[in-house]
């Protein structure tokens, strides 16, 4: 299947992925009954081609080790299944960087959804208003704000990456950065003034 078949299918998880790819050859009714012999041969497939063609944007590492120098907590929070996410962050040179990891199956809700924002706060130590989070679009704040509790900041993350034709715009962000390095200089701004 051609990459730019499957870029438009990426960030709206695995079981939209599984159903997007049986579209392809069947029609709604037998997607429906197939969906769900496919799960495990799709699990099988990603863990193998997991990170493989995954590249880091510019900026990241620098991003993440100015962080890191700067004495910051990191922590990473995604849908993804921990396994996978685990496995893509040391493929792709970044699991030193994080101090906690949480993967989907550790919250009762998906991003956008606040609770695990605030289930991060937590494993941190931390009151959500010492927390600034820095996500990419589609899911990057949550809407709306169902919790009183509010992070300090959302920063949007913004690449040529996989924004499904939304402006950046339109995103429900306090600020937004083209390179992680300039969201971490936010940050540090944010902590030092």
């Amino acid at each position: 299947m051609a990459q730019k078949t499957i870029v438009d299918f990426v960030w709206k998880g695995s079981d939209n992925q599984i159903r997007r790819v049986l579209a392809i050859d069947y029609l709604a009714l037998q997607v429906k009954q197939y969906f769900d012999k496919v799960p495990e041969s799709y699990q099988r497939h990603y863990a193998v081609v997991n990170g493989t063609h995954a590249r880091v944007y510019p900026g990241v590492i620098k991003g993440l080790q100015t962080a890191i120098d700067k004495e910051l907590q990191l922590a990473c929070a995604t849908n993804k299944p921990l396994a996978f996410t685990l496995a893509l962050l040391k493929n792709i040179g970044l699991s030193d960087y994080f101090e906690l990891v949480y993967g989907g199956a550790a919250f009762p809700c998906k991003k956008p959804n606040p609770r695990q924002l605030l289930a991060v706060c937590s494993g941190c130590a931390m009151e959500p208003s010492q927390v600034v989070a820095i996500g990419m679009p589609p899911a990057t704040r949550p809407k709306p704000k169902p919790y009183e509790q509010e992070v300090a900041g959302y920063l949007t993350y913004h690449t040529d990456g996989y924004n499904h034709g939304e402006s950046i715009q339109d995103i429900n962000s306090d600020v937004i950065v083209a390179l992680l390095l300039i969201a971490t200089y936010k940050i540090l701004y944010l902590i030092l003034y």
